[in-house]
Formats: C-alpha cells, sequence, structure tokens
C-alpha cells in the first residue's frame, strides 16, 4: 500500500478516535507486513520500521490533541532523531503491533518509546525517538510554551514527566557526537 495512502488512513482514523488522556500516553496500532515493506531478505525492510513509527507518531500528536497547539504556534513536528534495535525479523503477511509512548522531554525534546511486538508478544524492534515543534519564526519551541498553549486550549494542567535515565544518556551521547565529520576508526 502507498504510504501516502496509509497516511490518509492514519490522519482519518486518528481524528474519529477517541482522544488520548496525556497522563497515559500511549498508542497500539495493529499492522500487517504488506509486499511493499519487505527487502531482498524477505522480511521488513529496517528503514520501513523508521517509517511505520513516523505514522504511529502521527496518530499519538493527532489523539493526544496537538494540532490547534501546531496551529495557533504556526509549527509543524519534525522527527530529530531515533535509536533502534532490531531483534526478530517480520516476514510478509505477519501481523504485528506497534506500541508507542510518550517518555519524557527536555527543554525542547519529546522523547518516546517504542516497540514492534508479533502477535505472541515478542519484541522485533525497539528503541526510542525523539521529535519537536518547529516554527519559521522560532526554530525549536520551548516545551513549557507548548505546554502552556496546551492547557490554554484544552484547560487541563500538564505535568511533564522526567526522562528515564537510558533516555537521557542516549541524548548526552547523541549531542557528544560531532555531525559535521565522520569518525573512521
Amino acid at each position: 500500500m502507498n504510504l501516502y495512502i496509509r497516511l490518509l488512513i492514519t490522519l482519518i482514523k486518528s481524528l474519529l478516535a477517541k482522544p488520548i488522556d496525556y497522563r497515559n500516553p500511549k498508542i497500539i496500532q495493529q499492522r500487517i507486513v504488506l509486499l511493499n515493506d519487505l527487502d531482498l531478505n524477505k522480511h521488513m525492510n529496517n528503514g520501513r520500521y523508521l517509517t511505520i513509527l513516523d505514522l504511529a507518531s502521527i496518530e499519538l500528536f493527532v489523539r493526544l490533541g496537538f494540532i490547534p497547539v501546531m496551529s495557533r504556534l504556526h509549527a509543524h513536528v519534525v522527527s530529530g532523531g531515533s535509536l533502534i534495535t532490531y531483534r526478530k525479523q517480520l516476514k510478509f503477511l505477519e501481523k504485528y503491533y506497534v506500541e508507542l509512548s510518550y517518555i519524557g522531554s527536555t527543554e525542547a525534546w519529546h522523547v518516546m518509546e517504542f516497540a514492534f511486538k508479533n502477535t505472541k508478544g515478542v519484541v522485533c524492534a525497539k528503541g526510542l525517538l525523539k521529535g519537536a515543534f518547529v516554527s519559521k519564526k522560532e526554530g525549536l519551541i520551548k516545551t513549557k510554551k507548548i505546554l502552556k498553549i496546551f492547557e490554554d486550549i484544552h484547560n487541563k494542567e500538564i505535568i511533564v514527566r522526567d526522562l528515564p535515565e537510558h533516555a537521557k544518556k542516549w541524548l548526552e551521547s547523541e549531542e557528544a557526537q560531532p555531525l559535521n565529520e565522520l569518525t573512521l576508526y
């Protein structure tokens, strides 16, 4: 199935679905490995995991109620990095689940944890994803500003979670890596 069709289906389903409570920000999507998800080894392509993860992120973002926030800020949401570990392959027509949950924020980044699981509950891939609100005017928009607008729109107070230690270490190691050069050993 074309990814634009998947995107459209995800948006429509997300807009029609029940909103998610910010105190328990987690979604679970059931999916199936399609022919265009496969690589030459006849299992889901490693890049496709991240594409599917983008779709899950859109659902989480929409169902949490951030579209009006984005509109008010004249901003869009971007992915700023991911860390993924592959454990078990997913094969053609195999059903699987994508679990995605918000685990905390920094000054500008919002971190989510994800897992791809087969129908037996075995983790096939897992990792972390960071995203941010970005506008032409401000660049990365601060978490405090985003949450203030969210609270004004939805009349709900939001408490930002402290990041778990493993997520902090990932962000620290990412910041320590110079982007303008490749380290060859």
